[in-house]
C-alpha cells in the first residue's frame, strides 16, 4: 500500500494540474470529513450560522487560506509543522469549521490571521487562533496565515484581537453579508 501511495505523490507533484484530485486520495485526513457542497443561498447561510456546535457535522475545508484571511503587511506563512496550538476545544473548532465554511463560500467575511508568538528554537506558538489552526491540520494544509504578535497586549482585544472569544476580550460580532 505504501508503495502505491508513494506512486500517487509522485504523480502529482510531475502533474500539477491533477495534484487537487489525487493528493487528497492519499492524505492523512482523507474521508474524515464530508466533502462540503457550496452554499446555495441566503437562507442555507443563516441556517448554517445558526447551528450549534454540537449539531455541527464538520466540513472539508480547502487548502486555500487567501479565501479565510485577511492580507496583512505582517503576514508569515509557517507550516503547519512549525506551529504548536495552546489549546483545543471541541466547540471551539466545530464553531470555526462552520464560520470557516461561510467565509469560504463569501457569507461571512475574512477574519485576521491567527496570532503567533516566534519561540528561541524558530517555531510559533498561537496566541488566538487555536481552532482555526486545529481545522487546517486536520484537513492537511501546508502552511496557516499568521501575524507574530510582539507585545502581547495587542492580542488582548487590540490590534490582533480574539475572533471568537477564546479566553480573551471580545471584540464587536463581525458583520455578516445576509
Amino acid at each position: 500500500m505504501s508503495n502505491l501511495r508513494n506512486k500517487i505523490i509522485r504523480l502529482a507533484h510531475k502533474n500539477p494540474e491533477l495534484r487537487k484530485h489525487l493528493l487528497p486520495l492519499v492524505s492523512k485526513t482523507a474521508g474524515k470529513f464530508k466533502p462540503a457542497p457550496k452554499i446555495k443561498s441566503k437562507e442555507e447561510a443563516e441556517a448554517i450560522e445558526n447551528t450549534k456546535w454540537q449539531d455541527w457535522e464538520p466540513v472539508q475545508l480547502p487548502d486555500d487560506p487567501s479565501r479565510y484571511f485577511l492580507n496583512s503587511p505582517k503576514l508569515v506563512k509557517p507550516k503547519l509543522s512549525e506551529v504548536k496550538p495552546s489549546r483545543a476545544r471541541e466547540g471551539g473548532i466545530a464553531n470555526a469549521n462552520r464560520l470557516m465554511w461561510l467565509t469560504f463560500n463569501g457569507y461571512n467575511p475574512k477574519r485576521q490571521p491567527i496570532s503567533l508568538r516566534k519561540e528561541i528554537d524558530g517555531s510559533y506558538t498561537i496566541l488566538d487562533g487555536s481552532s482555526t489552526y486545529a481545522n487546517a491540520k486536520a484537513n492537511g494544509w501546508r502552511v496557516i496565515w499568521g501575524v507574530v504578535v510582539e507585545d502581547l497586549s495587542k492580542v488582548d482585544g487590540g490590534e490582533y484581537g480574539s475572533q471568537s472569544g477564546g479566553g480573551l476580550e471580545e471584540l464587536p460580532r463581525r458583520k455578516r453579508k445576509f
